[in-house]
């Protein structure tokens, strides 16, 4: 979370499953990574996809978010989140993401 509120999100980074569709990430974080200890799902409805500040994790963020992703920024109706996503899946799913996104 880089600004904002959104139900069953916080600052904190969460592994997870993301099943996407057009301006849309349904979300579901892990418990320690764990996929069998998931925690509720999350239902995130995107307005906008900010790419311009594309990059790599840093700092302590490698402790929490695979160093193989990217982090672009998801702003919605009441927050703007990093989200980040496995570089070689990256542009993947922000086609899935963005197919009606403005």
């Amino acid at each position: 979370m880089v600004t904002g509120t959104h139900d069953g999100l916080s600052e904190k980074w969460w592994a997870g499953e993301a099943m996407l569709s057009p301006g849309r990430v349904h979300f579901v974080p892990f418990v320690g990574a764990v996929r069998f200890l998931r925690r509720k799902a999350v239902e995130i409805v995107v307005d906008q996809i900010d790419v311009s500040e594309r990059r790599s994790p840093t700092g302590r963020e490698v402790l929490s978010v695979d160093p193989g992703t990217e982090v672009v920024r998801l702003v919605t109706p009441t927050a703007t989140l990093e989200w980040a996503v496995l570089e070689r899946q990256m542009n993947w799913a922000l086609d899935r993401v963005s197919l009606t996104v403005g």
